[in-house]
């Protein structure tokens, strides 16, 4: 077969284009030469790029066969450069190869151009293809380059970096995908060119490192699943695939966390493409083929000789590649176009073809993309299994340009915007909230574009109808292009109202915890104080009471001391008021006038009530009996007008009424009638909203600091205990009426139960054993006893009165036990004289009000008293005990 070449030819002997013409036209060419005899025809020859071959002299004058080798590297085209020589020896072979010709001929040896001319020419197109294999290859790269950086799973190239043994102990972060930025949460500037121990060192610490290192090392992928090592990245369950990567690994990361939603196995498969090149003849018969179709196919270059390419297509693809082939030969199809080729084992693959149609020949080059085919598809379920999330998720979601137009909602956001997602497309996001609200949004995503953030979070407070308030928190994520700019935002919101709410009622409890803790403590310290002031309140009327009948009747100085006891007597009331205060004092109720304390509470009240109140009282003129704890009453009184007091701060009147309502003829359980106690102001007055909460704890409309709250609800509660009822009347700006009511008393009952019963109070030796840590307690129960005729004993803490006990167990007669003792607390005492001598009758004497405690232990030969306390009242309690009086309880 004839065959046509256009030689370029540099020589000034004319026999040397008969000569090789001859060599050629034998060798099967038909020869067609080009001539140049000097640079400038031999660079218009190259340029025209219509020859085949260059022949050249190296003796040419005026230019060499060096100069033309110039000329022809300038050029930069890619044509056999064959040099003619008369004679060359060895070394200038060797100097001429080195300049860049591919071949030299001496004229003697002409016959060896033939197969030079074919071999050189062979070696050039398979060159060109070559470099046309290289450039779709290099295409192909770059395609999937960008399906990478648009991938939806995390992508990773580390480097590997070993000590002086060769053990790996780091890798170096040479890429890392958008997706795998937002999962490790890290800008791209901030991990590339860095160790992963540095940048990442919580994965560098777990059990990946070592699997990637096992990858480097050994040349083997591994495929896993796991969760993330929590610190640098958040905590996910992420499928992962490391494959070796030259001197390092390649790792993928797909996020499954949500496969309780959607099991999803996905596969990755990275591997380094491969170029399938072959020849076909005009019948589509395969004439040579490279090595990469037995590594990716399993067909030998050897098997396939001879085969026909229908052969190997899918025959659903079949008449559409036959199609392109014709297109092709017709030369009106260059497109690449992609076909299912069928390995040696039966199987298919996909491949990417570039063909060419040259001189009756074939020539294709295949990229195999079935990976990506496959990522591809992958990546498309992914998404729509990612939309599908999205959609259902319950979270508000949008992503919206730089300048604010939305370009995506998921159905939540749309029904929390109450609009469909397609009307939002395209509005402002800016603009859809107040101004202000709005002008925060602009302001974190000029923050997070001017300092290179990829991410935010800001909490919107929104109006929500004409008197409620709306709380959304935003998380933003700034999605960037393959360039590091912005291209769009990611919003997630959630609507924390009533976490919000909670949170702020939950602030609130605390508040009114730490107020109750405060309180607590006041009521401890009020205790103790208590406690004290009683000891030294029995002292004072102990004293009082033996200087008294030292004395003669008539002595100037009965009336100092009956002085110095009416004083003491308010005092203990002070004492009841501090424990009453610490509710630690039981309510202990007896005929009280509730007139004269009126009258009393209207006194203490003159002191606190400002001059700009004008306060009066109309008080019944006859006496008004209840059955109460005069201090709680007190109390009540007190809290009321203070009360008062604060709703008139410019000035006012108030009014304290007490009278006594008749009672109903129907109503025989009362037939003393009710005690009425009025409380009236002119002040600002209350509206409905506060009057139906005014007697709830810590309820106050004063400011922070002016006020607990506690004080109506506490009278209330004392009035229910009282079996009384207490009432509120008020209107703004005209003022408010309390009126309590209780049940009243007969006068005549009230004052039978005040008569006390004159009784002789002398003893006749008995032994009495005083046990009391109050060194002045002690001594005027002491002296009063003696000079009463007992036999007293003492004791100062609970050791010594269990001694004392046991060593005198037959003689004592009675024990005057305090409770508060060091050593061995008083209870203890108790149990251990119960225990010696159960008949034994014990007084026991105390300041504290824990009467649940106290109760327990009380049976039938004990008697209690509380501090402070008279002695004479002692006296007769002691005389009716050693004469056997049945009595559990007495107060006095």
């Amino acid at each position: 077969m004839t065959r046509h070449v256009r030689v370029l030819l540099l020589s000034a002997l004319p026999g040397d284009e008969q000569l090789a013409g001859d060599v050629l036209h034998r060798h099967g060419y038909e020869v067609e030469f080009v001539h140049a005899a000097d640079r400038v025809g031999l660079e218009e020859a190259i340029g025209r790029s219509d020859c085949d071959v260059i022949l050249a002299d190296i003796d040419l004058p005026g230019l060499d066969g060096f100069e033309a080798l110039d000329v022809y590297h300038a050029q930069n085209v890619d044509l056999p450069f064959i040099l003619l020589a008369d004679s060359i020896n060895a070394e200038k072979a060797i100097v001429v190869m080195k300049a860049g010709a591919h071949d030299f001929i001496q004229r003697e040896d002409m016959a060896r151009l033939g197969p030079a001319v074919e071999r050189e020419l062979r070696e050039a197109r398979v060159r060109r293809d070559r470099q046309r294999a290289f450039r779709a290859l290099r295409r192909s790269e770059e395609r999937f380059r960008a399906a990478v950086e648009r991938s939806r799973f995390a992508f990773f190239i580390f480097e590997s970096v070993r000590d002086e043994t060769g053990r790996i102990v780091d890798f170096i972060i040479n890429y890392a995908n958008p997706r795998g930025l937002d999962m490790i949460e890290r800008p791209r500037a901030e991990v590339l060119n860095g160790r992963l121990s540095e940048k990442l060192p919580g994965m560098a610490s777990g059990p990946m490192m070592k699997e990637l290192a096992e990858v480097a090392e050994t040349g083997n992928s591994f495929d896993g699943e796991g969760p993330t090592v929590e610190g640098e990245l958040k905590p996910r369950y992420v499928h992962y695939l490391a494959v070796p990567l030259g001197d390092g690994v390649a790792l993928t990361m797909a996020d499954i966390s949500d496969r309780w939603r959607s099991q999803q196995e996905l596969k990755h498969f990275f591997n380094l493409p491969l170029a399938l090149l072959c020849v076909m003849d005009e019948q589509g018969r395969i004439i040579r083929a490279n090595p990469a179709w037995k590594e990716l196919l399993g067909w030998s270059p050897d098997s396939l000789c001879g085969q026909c390419y229908s052969t190997l297509i899918h025959p659903d693809e079949l008449p559409r590649v036959e199609a392109i082939i014709d297109s092709l030969k017709a030369g009106t199809h260059a497109e690449p176009y992609d076909t299912r080729v069928r390995c040696r084992d039966g199987s298919y693959r996909s491949i990417v073809w570039k063909s060419a149609w040259v001189s009756g020949r074939w020539y294709h080059v295949g990229q195999d993309v079935t990976e990506i085919r496959e990522v591809g598809r992958a990546l498309a379920e992914g998404e729509a299994r990612y939309r599908a999330i999205v959609e259902d998720q319950t979270e508000l979601i949008c992503r919206y340009l730089p300048d604010g137009r939305i370009s995506f909602v998921n159905e939540s956001l749309a029904r929390h915007w109450k609009d469909s997602p397609s009307a939002l497309l395209g509005r402002n996001r800016f603009d859809m909230v107040p101004q202000a609200q709005g002008m925060e949004l602009r302001n974190l995503h000029t923050q997070m574009i001017e300092d290179g953030l990829d991410s935010g979070q800001i909490e919107l407070e929104l109006p929500d109808g004409p008197d409620r308030t709306r709380w959304e928190r935003w998380r933003v994520r700034a999605l960037r292009d393959s360039a590091g700019r912005i291209s769009e935002f990611q919003a997630v919101g959630s609507d924390i109202t009533q976490r919000r709410e909670a949170h702020q009622e939950q602030a609130r409890m605390d508040e009114r915890l730490r107020h109750i803790q405060k309180m607590e403590a006041l009521g401890t310290l009020a205790s103790g104080v208590a406690h004290d002031f009683s000891n030294l309140l029995t002292v004072i009327f102990g004293y009082t009471d033996l200087a008294s009948r030292l004395l003669p009747q008539g002595h100037p100085a009965q009336n100092y001391l009956k002085t110095i006891e009416k004083v003491a007597t308010r005092a203990t009331g002070v004492t009841n008021s501090l424990l009453t205060f610490s509710q630690r004092k039981a309510s202990e109720k007896r005929p009280v006038n509730l007139n004269e304390l009126a009258n009393e509470s209207s006194r203490l009240l003159r002191r606190v009530i400002p001059r700009s109140i004008d306060m009066c009282e109309s008080i019944d003129p006859e006496a008004v009996w209840v059955e109460g704890d005069e201090t709680q009453l007190q109390q009540v009184i007190m809290n009321l007008a203070l009360n008062a007091r604060d709703a008139m701060p410019d000035g006012g009147r108030l009014e304290l009424i007490v009278r006594r309502v008749p009672c109903d003829i129907a109503d025989e359980s009362r037939s003393a009638g009710q005690a009425v106690l009025e409380i009236i102001d002119n002040g600002c007055g209350m509206e409905k909203a506060v009057l139906d909460r005014i007697f709830e704890p810590f309820f106050s409309t004063k400011e922070r600091g002016q006020g607990t709250g506690l004080g109506l609800s506490i009278a209330h509660s004392i009035i229910g205990d009282h079996g009384g009822q207490i009432e509120v009347q008020s209107t703004v700006n005209v003022g408010t009426r309390f009126t309590v009511t209780l049940p009243a008393v007969e006068m005549e009952l009230a004052r039978i139960q005040h008569v006390e019963e004159e009784e002789k109070m002398v003893g006749a030796g008995e032994s009495v054993l005083i046990v009391e840590d109050d060194a002045f307690v002690r001594s005027i129960i002491v002296s009063a006893l003696d000079e009463e005729g007992y036999c007293t004993i003492e004791a100062e803490d609970g050791q010594i009165a269990i001694e004392r006990v046991m060593g005198n167990l037959s003689q004592i007669s009675l024990v005057i036990l305090d409770l508060d003792l060091p050593r061995v607390h008083g209870l203890v005492v108790l149990e251990r004289i119960r225990q010696l001598r159960p008949e034994l009758p014990v007084l026991v004497i105390t300041g504290n009000p824990d009467n649940e405690r106290i109760n327990g232990h009380v049976d039938a030969v004990t008697h209690l008293v509380r501090k402070p306390f008279q002695i004479s009242q002692l006296l007769k309690l002691i005389m009716r005990i050693l004469r056997g009086a049945e009595r559990n309880e007495v107060r006095v």
